[in-house]
């Protein structure tokens, strides 16, 4: 299905491809437009697409909807909220979505105060789930958190894919550090 859905996919992009010269070119642009270490940025466009600027993931799970796409494997909803993306040649030309890209991670680095894990760990999953400022991103039992709200609600925070998260972190960390 995931094969019949990206042939499909194809017919209707006007595929863009970037030299690896270039890549490295619009990644330090990037970088001085949006403020955040070339190599971070590098390293995580490396881990989420292997470099493939026509990378689409998660189609055959969830739709289309939520796939995600190009060099920073940017989702549809993303790349609109963060970046005013909305198309599909848009999201899979290189210069958009690495643009993209660093945008939503300068976002979640200031979001987090500069903390590259939770940074990364939350362009990875989105928002990581928070009650009353307590981060939850580091636990790997895979069972839920709860915690009393302000108001005296009881809050669960379901973690999703905690494991798989944190793996993602060390993956993204290890390339970062490599390349420095």
């Amino acid at each position: 299905m995931k094969r019949i859905l990206t042939v499909l996919l194809s017919l209707f992009v006007v595929s863009v491809s970037l030299p690896a010269a270039d890549l490295r070119h619009t990644i330090r642009s990037a970088e001085v437009k949006h403020d955040i270490p070339e190599k971070l940025l590098y390293a995580v466009i490396k881990i989420e697409s292997g470099l493939n600027p026509k990378a689409i993931n998660g189609i055959q799970n969830k739709g289309v909807a939520t796939a995600s796409f190009g060099l920073g494997q940017l989702t549809r909803q993303t790349a609109a909220a963060h970046c005013g993306l909305y198309s599909m040649p848009s999201l899979l030309n290189p210069n958009a979505n690495i643009d993209c890209s660093a945008k939503v991670l300068q976002y979640q680095l200031r979001r987090y105060s500069g903390d590259v894990n939770r940074a990364l760990a939350a362009y990875n999953w989105g928002t990581p789930c928070e009650c009353n400022g307590k981060v939850f991103i580091q636990n790997l039992n895979g069972k839920n958190n709860t915690c009393a709200t302000k108001a005296g609600k009881t809050l669960t925070c379901k973690i999703r894919g905690t494991f798989w998260n944190q793996k993602y972190v060390d993956k993204v960390m290890n390339a970062y550090l490599a390349d420095l």
